[in-house]
């Protein structure tokens, strides 16, 4: 299932994810409760799941994507080059220098996930 989250939802879900212990007071949280981002702590505080972190993964991933797609000169995070190779997102052109630092390439899979996300005024909703 293919999951749509607003800019509103994802920073509700980053600031769970940061700051479990307060109270967040926003209407988002129900339907990231819903969705399985966010669960109900025993406290009243919300927790963010594995799900949500995966989510927010995916996020960070996209960023790192659409910024590379903007200057391919820059370096891709190690974790999200890994996924992002792995997903065929990108792919690996050649190796640099002796400390295997690679070239790389968006591939049509990578330019279709950045042009199913819908950008407006700077902000994007998300795919998960």
């Amino acid at each position: 299932m293919e999951v749509i989250l607003t800019v509103d939802e994802v920073l509700a879900l980053q600031e769970i994810k940061e700051s479990p212990a307060l109270e967040i007071k926003t209407q988002v949280v129900p339907k990231l409760v819903a969705l399985g981002y966010v669960r109900h702590g025993i406290d009243g505080h919300h927790a963010i799941t594995e799900n949500g972190r995966q989510a927010l993964f995916y996020r960070r991933c996209f960023n790192e994507l659409l910024s590379f797609s903007a200057n391919p000169k820059m370096v891709i995070q190690l974790e999200c080059e890994e996924w992002l190779c792995r997903s065929g997102h990108v792919q690996r052109k050649s190796v640099k220098d002796q400390m295997h630092f690679f070239d790389f390439e968006i591939t049509q899979k990578g330019k279709d996930w950045i042009a199913s996300v819908g950008v407006a005024n700077g902000e994007w909703d998300f795919f998960c």
